[in-house]
């Protein structure tokens, strides 16, 4: 499929909200790759979190707490963020509170066409630099950063 009439179909649906917006581009791009996995919009269950960050003073900052909540509600014990929050979340803080905090790094891609190097891409850039097949591929190369 043609990576423009796909963005250009998934854009011009009507969303109410922007939340309905990213759960069918992530359920659609999920398809799109073949990634077997549920998405779901769950975010009405975790308004309680609002709640309970306005309830007391956390000991972590807001952005932690707030995904610690959820860690907890899911009763998850790894959390795995991109490896740009390794600027916003601390591992030891995760970790008193039993959770594994890893980052994820993708491999730096190389634009087959100009021939240099092109860090961090988001999905989209992947998609339209190497199209549906060869994204495919270079979904598997990355690494987990403890």
């Amino acid at each position: 499929m043609n990576s423009f009439l796909f963005f250009e179909n998934l854009l011009l649906q009507k969303y109410q909200l922007l939340t309905e917006f990213n759960c069918n581009s992530l359920i659609a791009i999920a398809r799109l790759l073949d990634i077997k996995t549920m998405i779901v919009n769950r975010s009405d269950d975790y308004l309680f979190v609002e709640e309970e960050l306005k309830k007391q003073d956390w000991p972590y900052d807001t952005k932690s707490q707030r995904i610690i909540l959820i860690c907890q509600y899911e009763k998850a014990h790894t959390y795995v963020n991109a490896i740009g929050g390794r600027q916003l979340y601390s591992k030891e803080v995760f970790k008193e509170q039993n959770i594994d905090l890893l980052f994820i790094q993708s491999e730096k891609y190389i634009s087959d066409e100009h021939d240099i190097l092109m860090p961090e891409l988001s999905i989209i850039d992947v998609l339209f630099n190497y199209g549906v097949e060869k994204t495919k591929q270079l979904l598997n190369r990355f690494t987990l950063i403890k």
